[in-house]
């Protein structure tokens, strides 16, 4: 879950590689001044294949899964919309650059 922003951006990334585009991330954490490259690779593309198909599992379903209580569960953005408490906001910024 630390890597969620990663993942993100990776998906993104994604995204446009099957659309055609190529293209690396810039994802930035301003409060305390870091910046974090990213590229699609062959490892992360296989672990969006993965998400993206346990994600359609779980679409197939009738009735979603029951939700499970996890110890990062109040830090999560989901967090109030499955009854919990306010959420702390984040500060990124991503960056986006697709290549030609």
């Amino acid at each position: 879950m630390e890597n969620a922003h990663e993942i993100q951006v990776l998906y993104y990334l994604y995204f446009l590689k099957k659309r055609g585009l190529k293209a690396k991330a810039v994802l930035g954490y301003p409060v305390i001044r870091e910046r974090k490259f990213l590229e699609l690779t062959k490892e992360a593309e296989e672990e969006i294949e993965q998400a993206l198909a346990k994600i359609e599992g779980i679409n197939s379903q009738t009735l979603p899964p029951l939700p499970e209580r996890k110890k990062y569960c109040p830090k999560c953005s989901y967090y109030e919309l499955r009854g919990g408490g306010i959420n702390k906001i984040i500060n990124i910024r991503i960056i986006i650059i697709i290549l030609f």
